[in-house]
C-alpha cells in the first residue's frame, strides 16, 4: 500500500468517480484505475462497485476511505513539520 494508491482511492471515494479523481489528481484514468486495482488485490476487497452515476463503496471501501484520509493528513502534517525545520 502506497501513498499514491491511497491518494487515488481517497479521491475516487470523495468524488465518486475515477474520471473526476484522475482530473483532480492531474493523472490519467488508467493510472487511477491501476492504483486502485493494486489496493483491491492487496486488500482482497473490491473497495467500490460502479453504479449509475458513479460508484458505491463496499463496507471495506468505507473503512479504507476513512483510514486513507487520516493517513494522508498525517503524512502531509509530517511533511509540513519537516519543511518548517529547514
Amino acid at each position: 500500500m502506497t501513498f499514491s494508491q491511497l491518494r487515488s482511492f481517497s479521491e475516487v471515494a470523495r468524488l465518486g468517480s475515477v474520471t473526476r479523481a484522475a482530473h483532480a489528481l492531474g493523472v490519467t484514468e488508467p493510472a487511477v484505475s491501476a492504483a486502485v486495482g493494486a489496493l483491491r488485490r492487496e486488500l482482497g476487497d473490491e473497495l467500490f462497485v460502479r453504479a449509475a452515476g458513479g460508484i458505491h463503496l463496499t463496507p471495506g471501501g468505507v473503512s479504507l476511505a476513512g483510514a486513507a484520509q487520516e493517513i494522508l493528513m498525517l503524512a502531509e502534517a509530517a511533511r509540513a513539520d519537516l519543511q518548517r525545520l529547514h
